[in-house]
């Protein structure tokens, strides 16, 4: 006799004591891994409840079900403290061997978050937000996932309760990994809390702005974060625990008060800052105010610096209202943020940033800050110190990003400024007198200030003139025919199973020098004898725009694309291209023409080589090759 499931399970069936369905459960994170031992509780239609544990293989089976269906849930707390160690899968994609194993077996599946699971709202770590995560908790009041009892098995593949975090590396080396997200989240700094502009926040202009980034974009495990105000850039990221996100952000706008902004994040490892740089008329009255103040004693080092940029900086020693939070015992009264950032700073790994104006307020914070051991990376700086003060600041780890044509970091000129006029505090004099110098000085030659650094020496007076800080990193096009090669390659000869070989094209990257820019960390090469002649202490980079007439290439975006561009190159292809012998060739043929060009390209095409080995850091780590993977995938992608 032949079984008749179509009739003795028709839900219609007015012999209901012949129903008799099962189902079947499998739970398991994106690596294929069981969840385990998960108290669960399976309510059938009509009221009856069952519990019991997932078993060692993450399975559920219940039978004896009529074929209606049920509601089934999984203890919150504990499936949101599980899903919280479990790390996520490479590919965002969708792509899952997890589905295609279940399709091939005839398994039902489904992707579901913990928020689809949850019996209940648990509670997370510091969680100021008026509704939960939404990625997470599609339902803002869990109450587990329907199932049909129709004597099937289900795949339920559990998204972790993880949270994105940017990759970063608190060492004195330079990283390429800190400059593509630093100089990312600098690009951020230029939106405003609610919206990527200083607009009204709106549907148009909300996605990315900060409170985009970090409470939703941060969240969507589907993707990487994209947009970062209103450009799209591919950050270096890795995840972690949900309690281990960040939970400390804010944005601080003095808004009248010379209009000065900056944000910081923190979480329980690390504290990073980014300081905005010029984006309005009183930012620009703040740059052209350069005559030379003493700091105070509350910075812990004396000396002069640029009087606009050090008077922003200051605005942020006052009090001012932090983004209002719920669910959190935390009275609303205004705050001191650089006492607040001082605080995290204490206990915790220190990250600044910033571009232009904002890489100058960065650098005077990492001066304030300097016993926390803040890691600092600045990206088209303009000079803010004089010679007084940087000469005592050699323990500040800073990385300054120059490109060549970038008018920006050659002002305020290198000269002492500090006239008697501005010693008397006759400021309208004092810049008088600069100006006339500097007419002069164009019309002749520097003659004027020439004249005037002879007096001081023959009267013993010290020339304390505006100069820069930092170790270089030169974004440099070569005009000689003998420089010219393409900066694809990477020499990982560390890692050449880590990442994806693909079959180099040749045409496509036998290029000419007007194509590409050289990638020159001037400290990759320390002990070279021609470091002094390209990138002299405290000065600009030799092949760096030397003043105001540079071609405006000063765009943070400009800057961030091209480390993200060298970046892709430097994960697609793991060793040298043909290019690069065919111009080594080259050069060498060129060597009868001029020993000190070839010497010179040598060493420029020595130091954009040795980028590839700024990746080690994030290579030897574990989350790092996983990030990396990540990046290009979603670069393939694009």
């Amino acid at each position: 006799m032949t079984f008749r499931y179509d009739k003795y399970n028709d839900p219609y069936c007015p012999d209901c004591a012949k129903h008799n369905a099962w189902i079947e459960i499998l739970l398991v994170d994106e690596l294929n891994n069981p969840i385990s031992d998960m108290p669960y509780t399976l309510t059938v239609s009509g009221g009856e409840k069952r519990t019991g544990k997932t078993d060692r293989n993450g399975i559920v089976r219940e039978t004896d079900l009529p074929p209606t269906g049920g509601r089934f849930s999984i203890n919150a707390q504990m499936l949101a403290d599980e899903m919280e160690k479990r790390p996520l899968r490479a590919r965002r994609n969708g792509s899952s061997k997890i589905r295609y194993d279940a399709t091939q077996r005839n398994d039902n599946y489904r992707y579901l978050t913990i928020g689809d699971l949850c019996d209940a709202a648990p509670k997370i770590l510091k969680w100021d937000q008026p509704e939960l995560p939404k990625y997470h908790f599609k339902k803002q009041q869990p109450n587990g996932y329907m199932v049909i009892f129709r004597n099937e098995r289900w795949v339920f593949e559990v998204c972790s309760f993880r949270a994105w975090s940017f990759l970063l590396h608190h060492q004195k080396d330079y990283s390429i990994t800190n400059a593509c997200n630093l100089s990312i989240l600098s690009v951020l700094s230029y939106a405003s809390f609610k919206a990527n502009n200083d607009k009204e926040p709106n549907a148009g202009n909300y996605s990315g702005s900060i409170e985009d980034v970090f409470f939703n974009q941060l969240f969507d495990l589907s993707q990487i974060p994209q947009q970062f105000e209103e450009k799209s850039f591919t950050p270096i990221i890795y995840d972690v625990p949900f309690s281990e996100r960040y939970t400390d952000v804010e944005f601080i706008d003095s808004a009248k008060n010379l209009d000065t902004q900056m944000f910081y994040i923190a979480n329980n490892k690390e504290v990073i800052v980014v300081w905005r740089g010029t984006a309005g008329k009183t930012d620009i009255f703040t740059d052209i105010k350069f005559k030379p103040v003493k700091l105070q004693q509350d910075m812990g080092i004396e000396g002069y610096v640029h009087s606009g940029f050090y008077n922003s900086f200051r605005t942020m020693d006052g009090e001012y209202y932090l983004r209002p939070k719920v669910n959190v015992d935390d009275d609303q009264d205004k705050k001191i943020p650089l006492d607040l950032i001082k605080g995290l700073a204490s206990k915790r790994k220190l990250f600044i940033a910033g571009h232009s104006l904002g890489g100058a307020l960065a650098l005077l914070h990492a001066i304030k800050l300097r016993k926390y051991n803040p890691v600092l990376y600045t990206i088209g700086m303009p000079r803010v110190l004089t010679l007084s003060i940087t000469e005592q600041l050699g323990d500040i780890i800073h990385h300054r990003h120059v490109n060549e044509d970038d008018p920006v970091p050659a002002l305020p000129f290198e000269k002492d400024m500090n006239n008697i006029a501005f010693i008397s505090d006759n400021d309208w004099l004092g810049y008088s007198i600069e100006i006339a110098i500097t007419y002069i000085d164009l019309k002749h030659q520097g003659m004027a200030s020439k004249t005037i650094e002879q007096l001081k020496t023959d009267f013993n007076i010290k020339n304390d003139t505006f100069i820069h800080h930092g170790d270089a990193v030169h974004f440099y096009k070569p005009t000689s025919k003998t420089s010219m090669y393409k900066y694809v390659l990477a020499s990982v000869g560390y890692a050449p199973s880590l990442l994806v070989n693909m079959e180099i094209d040749k045409k496509r990257y036998l290029v000419s020098d007007t194509d590409e820019k050289l990638y020159l960390v001037s400290e990759l090469l320390p002990d070279h004898r021609l470091k002094q002649e390209f990138f002299e202490l405290y000065k600009l980079p030799k092949t760096a725009s030397p003043g105001v007439t540079g071609g405006g290439d000063h765009s943070s975006r400009k800057y961030t694309n091209f480390i993200i561009s060298k970046i892709i190159s430097l994960v697609k292809y793991n060793g040298l291209t043909e290019s690069a012998y065919d111009i080594r060739a080259e050069l060498v043929n060129q060597k009868r023409l001029s020993q000190a060009k070839y010497d010179e390209s040598s060493y420029l095409l020595d130091l954009d080589l040795m980028v590839a080995d700024t990746l080690l850091p994030t290579l030897l780590m574990p989350e790092g090759i996983t990030a990396l993977k990540r990046f290009k995938y979603a670069n393939d992608n694009n």
